[in-house]
């Protein structure tokens, strides 16, 4: 893995590359987007003060994350796995019987995050907290 200053030079020399390139059909840069994993709570806030500016709560499927939003679609999500800040409660509900499938008892998990979980880190945008 490239540290973190090669990354940054290889991002400034595709952006040379993309620059010089004619505007071309099968052209089209949609969005891009860097994850930077951390392991703790302390860890994401640490990150996001350095991030700075403005940064936007996200999830997705076993994942929270903090995005800062740049120019062009190009974003930077810091990323933590939801089960290092939040606690599981898994439940068994039984599914009726459909044609060709009998009845069956499945997991359901849902997910306690405390309300507070973002608030300690900077400039998290209110409208994409909750």
């Amino acid at each position: 893995m490239a540290c973190p200053v090669e990354f940054s030079r290889g991002l400034r020399e595709m952006a040379e590359v993309v620059d010089r390139l004619p505007a071309h059909k099968d052209l089209s840069p949609n969005s891009l987007s860097v994850n930077v994993f951390v392991n703790t709570l302390d860890e994401l806030k640490g990150l996001a003060r350095r991030v700075g500016g403005r940064l936007e709560k996200k999830s997705s499927p076993g994942f929270l994350y903090l995005r800062k939003r740049f120019t062009g679609g190009i974003c930077l999500d810091l990323v933590i796995c939801q089960e290092k800040v939040c606690s599981p409660t898994i439940t068994r509900k039984v599914l009726p019987a459909v044609p060709a499938q009998p009845e069956r008892e499945v997991e359901e998990i849902t997910w306690e995050c405390p309300e507070s979980l973002f608030d300690q880190c900077p400039e998290v945008a209110p409208s994409a907290r909750g």
